[in-house]
């Protein structure tokens, strides 16, 4: 039971380019589709608990897939899995960055990949809403989240909850006590870590309380945190200068896995592979302390009526979110005849014939390259 999980979320942890929605289509397509292991409603349920809680969305849903598969050892293993491939991999490109001082050339590859991701999103997000958006009300909670992600750029943290308020007013549920309970599970980390009382000496000390502060507040997607990383990483303690710092975020793009992998770059500069390690560590941590607190208590109210209601609003929600998310993504990766074509080739083969997510990456960075 746990090493399909492991090798699953280890290959995931290698292939996720794309970001938080790619990881979450790729997650839906394989779990779901492919190999049966959650039911949609299972899916979508903790897909709707890991957007409201703070800590990176996809690695989140990954330790709550492991937990309904294995337990609380699953959950572990499934969450270190999905999330050490991407430390090795920026850690030794930010060894590399010190020895040699330049990036790899990785552009022309990239140019295949971004299209496949759009289009692995954007299929996932199609066939989500067609399970998810089963009345009027909903598809128009959608459409309204899909602007206000896309357009207006509101936080996916503010319209997730309004629209749990509204999915309770329009199914006319009084009792919001379970809905209230939900957000409770959420650890009140950002009004604790508002303030720093201390005024630690020691870079270790310094460098994980940062990421442990970063990674609770990572709410809406892991991009928020890069400003308050700035502040502190290069304005507060000098341990980079603006042109290491921006070297960092470009590593991490061509980085599998989650954007706070940048956490290690950071911390290597700091202290070696110590230091990359004690800032990953810190910056995931409540990450897997708000999942796995909160996912008991999902299977306690998920029967109840107001639960239910705040869900399918939710869930609504989300569609549109990453609909709104998608448009901006598509933006910057269909940029030619040729991208273009790329992402409705791997559409087909998607919809045709469900096609592994992998080897749509694969193939995309093979196209990239020879097309270069």
């Amino acid at each position: 039971m746990l090493w399909p999980l492991c090798r699953f979320f280890l290959r995931l942890g290698f292939s996720g380019f794309g970001g938080p929605l790619a990881h979450i289509a790729m997650m839906e397509a394989e779990t779901v589709e492919r190999r049966g292991w959650l039911s949609r409603a299972q899916f979508m349920e903790g897909l709707a608990l890991c957007q409201m809680l703070p800590g990176p969305a996809s690695t989140q849903l990954g330790i709550y897939i492991g937990y309904l598969r294995g337990g609380l050892p699953g959950a572990l293993l499934s969450g270190l899995a999905f999330v050490l491939p991407g430390f090795a991999i920026i850690t030794t490109l930010s060894w590399l960055y010190g020895r040699y001082g330049s990036l790899p050339q990785v552009q022309g590859a990239f140019t295949g990949i971004n299209p496949a991701v759009v289009a692995i999103v954007a299929f996932a997000c199609w066939r989500l809403g067609r399970s998810t958006l089963t009345t009027v009300p909903l598809g128009l909670l959608a459409g309204a989240a899909f602007l206000a992600t896309w357009l207006w750029r509101t936080d996916t943290v503010f319209v997730l909850l309004v629209a749990g308020c509204l999915g309770l007013l329009l199914t006319r549920v009084r009792g919001a006590a379970a809905g209230a309970a939900l957000l409770a599970a959420a650890p009140p980390l950002p009004a604790l870590l508002a303030g720093h009382s201390g005024a630690a000496s020691l870079p270790a000390l310094d460098l994980a309380w940062l990421f442990f502060k970063a990674g609770a507040f990572v709410y809406g997607g892991g991009y928020v945190i890069l400003p308050f990383i700035f502040r502190e990483a290069v304005e507060r303690y000098g341990w980079l200068d603006l042109r290491t710092f921006t070297d960092g975020i470009a590593l991490g793009q061509i980085t599998p896995g989650p954007i706070v992998n940048l956490s290690a770059f950071v911390g290597y500069q700091v202290g070696g592979f110590a230091g990359a390690a004690l800032a990953c560590a810190a910056v995931f941590l409540p990450a897997f302390a708000a999942i796995l607190l909160a996912i008991p208590l999902m299977n306690q109210i998920r029967r109840a009526e107001a639960f239910q209601a705040l869900l399918r609003a939710v869930n609504a929600a989300v569609v549109g979110a990453i609909l709104g998310a998608t448009v901006p993504l598509a933006q910057g990766a269909i940029v030619s005849l040729v991208t273009a074509a790329i992402a409705l080739a791997s559409v087909a083969l998607l919809s045709r014939y469900r096609l592994d997510t992998l080897y749509l990456v694969l193939g995309g960075a093979a196209l990239g390259l020879i097309l270069s």
